[in-house]
């Protein structure tokens, strides 16, 4: 007849840390990698118990509060693992990777004094020549300053300084050494500039959910790139793309779709290995979490 019955049902409150300590006992998905660099054990409850009376003293006081998580949450080395709490907007992350340091600066300075008059300087990315060969460097793929399709729409503008006609460049050098990631649609859009093909499947994603560490599950549609549907040609020449430890996030993302294409070459160091997916959870007191799901 329509009527839903229910026997049982019992409601209970729980507080905010309890409630994220079971989120993310359900869907953090790297906690088989916590721990490994240093080959000691890593046991979750144990590390949120050690926490536990601590943060519910100060659970009323979002700041305090998000202090501790924060504290607690540095454990997982995750740079995706971040906060937002006491009344602000932006997370605040809870574990800075420590990398052998690395000054491009010195290096991107000479290259760029070799690039032709007509090169393009913008503040997250560099486009140009030097003769036939094109060089173009993604600083980063976040610009909170634009939405994603102007940040692109900037960047097809000047692309086609590389595309000129019968003067096109003989080969590009996509340089993504020093690329922090920030957003994969703009990751998409980068690569559609050199894929011809209507489908190219570039990575399959598993997604954490369950109780067990390892209890993960496919999510489809498979990860894939797609042709331009506005009418311009992919480049169609040669293309070296230089990695290094600092390209990481959506920036690996990126060389995922650009390793998978037949004009690419990849070439470099190993990406940083800082790939998530982070999903938020909410908790009652205000303070927001953000981790990896994938």
């Amino acid at each position: 007849d329509g009527t839903l019955m229910v026997d049982n049902m019992c409601l209970q409150k729980v507080n905010s840390f309890d409630l994220l300590v079971q989120d993310m006992n359900r869907y953090y998905s790297h906690f088989r990698e916590v721990g490994s660099s240093t080959n000691q054990p890593f046991d979750w409850d144990v590390l949120a118990a050690n926490y536990r009376d601590e943060a519910l003293l100060v659970e009323s006081n979002s700041t305090a509060f998000g202090l501790v998580l924060v504290d607690m949450l540095r454990h997982l080395e995750d740079i995706h693992v971040q906060l937002s709490f006491g009344g602000q907007t932006d997370f605040v992350p809870t574990y800075e990777a420590v990398r052998e340091p690395r000054n491009y600066s010195p290096l991107f300075t000479k290259i760029r004094q070799r690039l032709d008059p007509g090169s393009v300087f913008q503040n997250r990315y560099v486009l140009g020549r030097e003769g036939s060969i094109g060089y173009f460097q993604i600083k980063s793929l976040l610009d909170m300053d634009v939405t994603p399709q102007d940040y692109f729409d900037r960047v097809l503008r000047d692309f086609k300084y590389l595309l000129d006609g019968s003067d096109a460049a003989d080969g590009i050098i996509l340089d993504l050494r020093n690329n922090g990631g920030g957003d994969e649609l703009r990751a998409r859009e980068i690569a559609s500039l050199f894929n011809s093909e209507e489908s190219v499947v570039y990575g399959r994603q598993l997604l954490r959910a369950g109780y067990d560490i390892d209890d993960f599950y496919e999510a489809l549609p498979e990860r894939a790139l797609s042709a331009r549907d506005d009418g311009m040609e992919a480049y169609s020449g040669p293309v070296v793309v230089i990695t290094g430890n600092d390209c990481v996030s959506s920036c690996e993302g990126l060389t995922m779709m650009l390793r998978v294409l037949p004009t690419v070459t990849v070439v470099g160091n190993y990406t940083g290995g800082a790939s998530g997916n982070p999903s938020s959870v909410l908790l009652g007191n205000g303070v927001s979490v953000s981790y990896s799901r994938w």
